[in-house]
């Protein structure tokens, strides 16, 4: 019930200065992206530099329908390996975690066209998602003075790249990816579960999520709170589920302030815009991120950041990417 309503909800209450003027940044934000596309229409990081998968999704997600954004999935759609995956960038021979964000950007496209290439996208996620850790150091006692065995189990997270050890970021945009896309089999749900345990087994004792057991990360709790929360109604019943979003919520209401990165304030706009916000909390950090544009239109001359900053600011009039209809489920 939110959705839509949020921004009229903060103009209406004085927590914005100025009325229209999210929408207005928005705009800025997404004629500098469209104006810095490559020729063959992939994003990169920076401006100039090469394009990446990644950026290239991210882009999908904030720009509205046209000519840029169609382009975009066309460089997408022309360098999915053959086995269903996505490479860091063209030239790269190996499938990597940018899958997923390939796969949510053509989930949210949501195009006919793109039903192959997703569930190609969604079954080399599924099949390359095993990773595994040691979960007891060897460096450990035993009564008899030798060393313990260090103890490996299988990790239901999703790793940077194929057979190394899992991480909350790759497995929060795992999460993102197939909570998307079109699923009708037994695999993917209960790879969705496990994922879930994952990450609500990873919390930090201050609320949120970090790197890998380290202290919480602002971008990482708001992209894994993003995740989680495409599965709270039809998952409430996972173990902790509703404590960890809870959790992610109070972690950024704690840590976000006007100094804080872009990147931080970007992707905890797009996830505090959703569900039910605090409202206060959410005018604070629209405030910051609207005050870090720059005159360009763009956020730190980055199409990857100006991206998230664009979709994290109309998330607030309901012009989410991941709150569009699914046809396809």
């Amino acid at each position: 019930m939110w959705r839509g309503w949020l921004v009229v909800l903060l103009l209406a209450s004085g927590r914005l200065a100025h009325a229209g003027s999210p929408a207005q940044v928005a705009e800025r934000g997404e004629r500098w992206l469209s104006s810095v596309a490559a020729s063959d229409g992939g994003f990169g990081y920076v401006r100039g530099g090469g394009a990446f998968t990644a950026p290239t999704a991210m882009a999908v997600l904030a720009l509205e329908p046209g000519a840029v954004r169609g382009r975009a999935l066309e460089w997408l759609r022309a360098r999915q390996l053959p086995d269903g995956s996505w490479p860091v960038c063209e030239g790269d021979p190996e499938g990597s975690w940018m899958t997923a964000a390939a796969v949510l950007a053509l989930s949210v496209s949501e195009m006919r066209k793109d039903e192959a290439a997703i569930a190609r996208g969604r079954g080399w996620l599924l099949s390359r998602s095993i990773a595994y850790r040691s979960i007891a150091g060897s460096a450990q006692r035993s009564g008899t003075g030798e060393a313990a065995v260090a103890r490996v189990r299988a990790a239901p997270g999703w790793p940077w790249t194929p057979g190394t050890a899992p991480w909350v970021e790759p497995t929060g945009w795992a999460l993102l990816a197939l909570a998307r896309a079109p699923r009708q089999d037994e695999a993917g749900e209960r790879r969705l579960a496990e994922a879930v345990e994952y990450l609500t087994g990873e919390v930090n004792r201050q609320g949120g999520w970090s790197l890998y057991e380290s202290r919480p990360y602002p971008y990482h709790t708001a992209l894994v709170l993003l995740a989680l929360d495409q599965l709270t109604l039809e998952r409430s019943q996972a173990r902790g589920l509703q404590e960890a979003l809870a959790g992610a919520r109070a972690f950024l209401a704690g840590a976000l302030q006007a100094s804080s990165p872009a990147q931080d304030l970007a992707w905890a706009l797009w996830a505090l815009a959703r569900g039910v916000p605090e409202i206060d909390l959410v005018a604070k950090v629209t405030q910051w991120l609207e005050a870090r544009q720059r005159p360009s239109g763009s956020w730190e001359e980055s199409p990857w950041l100006t991206a998230v900053a664009v979709t994290g600011l109309r998330a607030l009039y309901g012009h989410d990417p991941l709150s569009a209809p699914k046809e396809h489920r």
